[in-house]
């Protein structure tokens, strides 16, 4: 299975000390024109890679008292339309992390959830570069901002890092 390569691979570089599961997908539709294949593909990437990836880690992490961070969205807690899968894939993908780090915090391995938000991407830059857009999303951010890559990869780094040595099962 390719968690299992993946993990391998890291093996083969001297182990592992923290890992990020970051996969995610949407296909907008609203709940009564979703399709059953977009949804199990949806959860598959969402949700189920995740745990696939982490279970094929637990070994090394155990092995280095490591860190594992799932990136989960704020439609966890807000229900997103038309992204009828989206939103309680991500909601499951929260409460993954909450299980994880509940078994396997005895382990050694923390577990955290990142929800990044309102991010200026590739796939995003279309929405913000109208600015009427942009205003509006800004508007609804305290900071007045659109976060940008870097401020994902700060807060990644913290997680993962020796500062963050007592977070576990967070968002």
């Amino acid at each position: 299975a390719v968690p299992q390569r993946v993990i391998d691979a890291a093996a083969e570089f001297g182990g592992l000390d923290a890992l990020v599961s970051n996969a995610g997908l949407s296909i907008p539709s609203p709940l009564l024109n979703a399709k059953l294949a977009d949804w199990d593909t949806i959860f598959n990437v969402n949700v189920r890679a995740s745990w696939l990836l982490g279970k094929a880690a637990h070994p090394l992490l155990k092995q280095a008292g490591g860190s594992m961070v799932v990136t989960t969205s704020l439609s966890a807690s807000n229900a997103t339309a038309p992204l009828a899968a989206y939103s309680p894939s991500k909601a499951a993908a929260r409460r993954l992390v909450r299980q994880m780090a509940l078994e396997w915090g005895p382990d050694g391995i923390r577990v955290n959830g990142l929800s990044p938000g309102l991010v200026e991407t590739p796939g995003t830059a279309p929405v913000y570069a109208d600015p009427a857009s942009r205003k509006q999303r800004e508007g609804r951010v305290p900071l007045r901002r659109i976060a940008q890559p870097e401020d994902m990869a700060r807060a990644l780094s913290f997680l993962v890092g020796p500062d963050a040595a007592y977070v576990s099962g967070t968002e």
